[in-house]
């Protein structure tokens, strides 16, 4: 006859957090900040993007 193993039990005061995968996490702050910069550049650059030369693009000639 064998005694019963009781089985593993968590802590009741302590919620278990789920595990985020570093891939997840990089590629999210990654990501963020790629947006962030796109969005201070479009304030902080003094250049008009809509304001190019046609000249400065055309081929030579």
């Amino acid at each position: 006859m064998t005694t019963p193993v009781p089985a593993v039990t968590e802590l009741p005061g302590k919620p278990r957090r789920p595990r985020r995968s570093a891939t997840l996490v990089t590629g999210s702050v990654l990501t963020g900040l790629v947006a962030l910069l796109a969005l201070i550049s479009a304030v902080w650059l003094p250049y008009d993007p809509e304001d190019t030369s046609g000249g400065r693009l055309a081929p030579p000639g």
